[in-house]
């Protein structure tokens, strides 16, 4: 039995280290024919490359691993 492992790099530097940060806000919107405001609270989590500052979002790098996937899948990449 062959094991590969891949890692999520960072596409600016090549970096493998990343710091998780997460970001709230609350989001106003106002109400047609009414002076009322509705509000909102938000919360959204990224990952900072340690190198070069880039942030990735979760999506994004559950993407770019599901990419890898189907490359090994399809044997693009070959063994390393």
């Amino acid at each position: 039995m062959v094991s590969y492992t891949k890692k999520f790099i960072c596409p600016n530097c090549c970096e493998k280290d990343f710091t998780k940060v997460h970001n709230f806000s609350v989001e106003f919107r106002s109400v047609n024919f009414s002076d009322d405001i509705l509000s909102e609270k938000k919360s959204s989590m990224g990952y900072i490359c340690k190198s070069c500052g880039e942030m990735y979002t979760a999506e994004f790098i559950t993407q770019y691993l599901e990419d890898i996937i189907i490359k090994y899948k399809n044997d693009e990449w070959g063994a390393e």
